[in-house]
């Protein structure tokens, strides 16, 4: 026969949210939180809280005072910096003479750095936007559509190096098919007219051309 205990279970009402509750025991409070509200506020209105806090700033400015000396200058310094003229704060190990990445161009190049903004051109759809890179080729429309973004998978790469019949169309001779990738002499696919100067990235504008003939054409016309 199992031995059953009695628990006797009482209702309570919490005193800092009102909400009616049941524990085995008669409480003040439904929830350790609640609990610490009225401690917390017990401690304003007597007192204690303002107490402590100024306790803890006395002690906090006692321990600054007392050990200043083993930090003032070890980790932190005051510059001057030598383009502008301002003082600004820095650690002691780095030997930066400016405050800023601007003023530190200045005192590098002696002239201020100037932002890149000019007029681009989308070559999808030819319209025109402020571009302060000066690196963008497609707006943002036609950059998010993925017009351009046309994907080479192996399989691609293989038919295309077989159109052209495994040989080079820059220099005339054959490719080395076994050559490590990065060697000079491995296939690539080269844009016949390039992207910098309005050629399409498609399966037309794309011909077989050594690794080392693709790198020194760059951008030039055949």
């Amino acid at each position: 026969m199992t031995n059953r205990i009695r628990v006797d279970m009482t209702k309570s009402t919490c005193t800092v949210c009102a909400v009616e509750f049941t524990s085995t025991n008669k409480k003040k409070y439904c929830t350790p939180l609640c609990a610490s509200r009225a401690y917390n506020a017990a401690r304003k209105a007597d007192g204690r809280l303002a107490t402590l806090r100024a306790q803890l700033k006395d002690e906090r400015a006692t321990w600054q005072a007392a050990n200043a000396h083993k930090y003032r200058g070890k980790y932190w310094d005051a510059r001057e910096c030598e383009a502008c003229g301002i003082s600004y704060r820095v650690r002691s190990s780095e030997p930066t003479r400016a405050c800023s990445l601007w003023c530190g161009t200045f005192l590098t190049y002696g002239a201020w750095p100037q932002c890149k903004l000019n007029i681009a051109t989308c070559l999808e759809c030819e319209c025109h936007w402020v571009d302060r890179t000066g690196y963008s080729r497609y707006c943002e429309a036609c950059g998010r559509s993925g017009v351009h973004h046309f994907k080479i998978d192996q399989g691609l790469r293989q038919r295309l190096y077989a159109l052209d019949k495994w040989t080079c169309w820059l220099c005339g001779e054959g490719v080395d098919m076994e050559a490590d990738t990065n060697s000079d002499y491995a296939p690539s696919l080269d844009h016949v007219t390039p992207l910098s100067r309005g050629g399409r990235h498609n399966k037309a504008n794309l011909r077989t051309a050594h690794r080392i003939c693709n790198s020194l054409r760059q951008d030039r016309p055949a």
